[in-house]
């Protein structure tokens, strides 16, 4: 491991004197000599490495080809997205090389490396290169029909005057033809990370391992300080583990979905139905009282109803929005109470067609509601209007109170859907006996 260390070392020590384009072609020259030397002693047969020092080596090749990709965008102009090397670049991102390495590993169809240039931001590069992977293995599962494909994140990670090179491996997938290569699975073993956003700069953050994820959120849950156990692929809680291992055999067939993030052009969530802001013009609140009437016993059957509810009273009020003169509470006591109500709401009913069917004109407006109609954005979707957008006085058909100036199809869509609205306060098994 230490030959290995040197091999690298000496390359990127030398890079920093890098001044001018001769010296620059001097030192891609020795950083070749040194991915050279660096493949040969993976394709060495004796001694035989374990596999953890050639994926350690891998990772050595793969961070000489960036910085070697890195000197030779910044002396050389490359074109058309291409790099030296055999790697192609890609579509989207130039910074992003796909390199392929010669190594020994027995059974391997393909090795190779995403080369990152200038990425700072890990979620960035991982999504960025996620494609570049993705259509790597594709590629290797139509010419071969199936795969075993191997992930490893080398990355180095900075803490103020601290550097050290971390490598993140994950356990081999088999992959067929007719895999989702986008789905997302829950393995044996797995860690939870937090991404944590920079205050001061939106696009730089990190991640944090979650350790425990009871400690973080069980506090935000209930006050008792118990232990929480938490399935990681919906994200319920449950008090026990035998009862999170009895949920995650139903959760693997119930949630075997994608989770699909929203895009950065769709990314904040906005209030659109506006026809919700206006008040329903005229709302019922309707109750009854009843009492327990004795009812004679069945003796054939072993189980009967032995009293039910009968109606002594019904009482309603009446709420009109835009005129309390409308509003107004009536009741009734008696046998014939519910016929009374029902007959109540026939005519309640006549006379709101009645205040529907009469649209009442716009009022004229004032001199200060015809300046803020000029000069203010649509009052529905609080929207400003574009030079090519028709404005129209938005007002109630009800009143002819002038609203504001609106959009026009903001204005055609602002109805309401329902102007009459009965609230009846009933409970549990009253329904069968009214």
């Amino acid at each position: 491991m230490e030959n290995h260390e040197r091999v690298e070392r000496e390359p990127l020590e030398q890079c920093g004197q890098v001044a001018t384009l001769v010296e620059c072609f001097a030192w891609l020259q020795r950083c070749d000599e040194c991915i050279e030397r660096l493949e040969e002693l993976c394709r060495a047969k004796r001694p035989r490495f374990a596999v953890g020092h050639r994926q350690s080596v891998v990772a050595r090749i793969a961070r000489l080809e960036g910085v070697k990709s890195q000197w030779e965008r910044r002396f050389v102009h490359i074109g058309g997205g291409h790099a030296s090397g055999g790697g192609h670049a890609s579509g989207n991102e130039q910074s992003l090389v796909w390199r392929e390495i010669d190594v020994a590993f027995e059974s391997r169809i393909l090795t190779g490396a995403v080369l990152n240039s200038n990425y700072i931001e890990p979620r960035r590069f991982l999504e960025d290169a996620r494609e570049i992977v993705l259509g790597q293995v594709r590629d290797a599962v139509e010419r071969h029909g199936s795969a075993k494909v191997i992930t490893a994140f080398n990355g180095e990670f900075a803490t103020k005057d601290k550097r050290a090179i971390k490598s993140i491996n994950i356990k081999n997938i088999e992959i067929y033809r007719y895999t989702d290569l986008r789905e997302c699975d829950k393995k044996e073993k797995h860690i939870n990370v937090l991404y944590l956003q920079d205050s001061r700069n939106d696009g730089v953050g990190h991640f944090a391992w979650i350790k425990n994820l009871s400690r973080l959120v069980s506090s935000q849950l209930s006050k008792k300080e118990h232990k929480k156990f938490f399935c990681d692929r919906c994200l319920h809680y449950f008090s026990t583990s035998k009862k999170l291992e009895l949920h995650a055999m139903d959760c693997r067939k119930i949630n075997d979905c994608a989770i699909r993030l929203p895009s950065e052009d769709d990314k904040w969530l906005e209030f659109d139905n506006h026809r919700n802001k206006e008040r329903i013009p005229i709302v019922v609140y309707a109750d009854l009282e009843c009492v327990l009437q004795k009812t004679e016993s069945d003796k054939e059957d072993a189980s009967y109803t032995y009293q039910r509810h009968k109606v002594c009273s019904v009482g309603y009020y009446v709420r009109c929005s835009y005129n309390d003169a409308l509003s107004k509470y009536r009741f009734s006591r008696g046998n014939d109470s519910v016929a009374w109500f029902i007959e109540e709401l026939r005519s309640l009913a006549h006379r709101v067609k009645d205040i529907v069917s009469a649209n009442v004109p716009m009022e004229a407006l004032s001199k200060q509601q015809w300046e803020t109609y000029r000069v203010t954005s649509c009052h529905i979707c609080e929207k400003p209007f574009a030079p090519d957008d028709t404005r129209v006085r938005d007002h109630c058909h009800f009143t002819g109170r002038y609203r504001g100036p609106a959009h026009s199809n903001c204005n055609l869509n602002y109805k309401l859907r329902c102007i009459f609205r009965l609230y009846f306060i009933i409970y549990r098994g009253m329904t069968r006996t009214l």
